[in-house]
């Protein structure tokens, strides 16, 4: 699966060479949401199953789970829909067992196991990815930032 991606990626990425109009790397969400970068600059990562797309000239940046990319793709005009993709919104995933919450600073940031039992809170000081618990064991768990609410899988 990654060895295909990373050759569509590779093909798509030259493709810019010779369509200089074509100036954002566009990703659309299974669900219909989707996130445009500045494509010059982009650098694409992979976070266990996690695509991750970063700009660090433009501060830009989206990471999306692998089976939850629908669509990838260059366009001339930048593409962002669904409440998803703005700035205000958290961004939760898991690394090394561990949760990790990307909101503006301040937010609160619970962590729930399916049974209520409080896991971990936190404060999150800034919009980069912040540690919220320690490793966990597998599971399902809640993760509340401020008033929303992400069910994320430790596996």
């Amino acid at each position: 699966m990654k060895k295909s991606l990373i050759t569509i990626l590779a093909t798509a990425l030259s493709a810019t060479a010779v369509a200089d109009d074509l100036s954002f790397l566009t990703l659309e969400r299974s669900d219909g949401t989707a996130v445009s970068l500045t494509a010059i600059g982009t650098e694409l990562t992979f976070d266990g199953t996690n695509l991750v797309a970063t700009n660090a000239a433009t501060g830009q940046s989206a990471t999306i789970a692998l089976n939850d990319i629908a669509v990838m793709y260059f366009a001339a005009k930048a593409v962002t829909t669904g409440i998803s993709d703005t700035e205000s919104t958290p961004h939760v995933a898991v690394r090394g067992g561990r949760i990790v919450v990307a909101a503006p600073a301040g937010a609160h940031v619970t962590v729930v196991t399916t049974a209520g039992a409080v896991i971990a809170e936190a404060t999150v000081g800034g919009s980069s990815a912040t540690p919220v618990s320690p490793a966990l064991p597998r599971g399902i768990y809640i993760v509340k930032v401020n008033e929303s609410a992400t069910k994320v899988s430790v596996k």
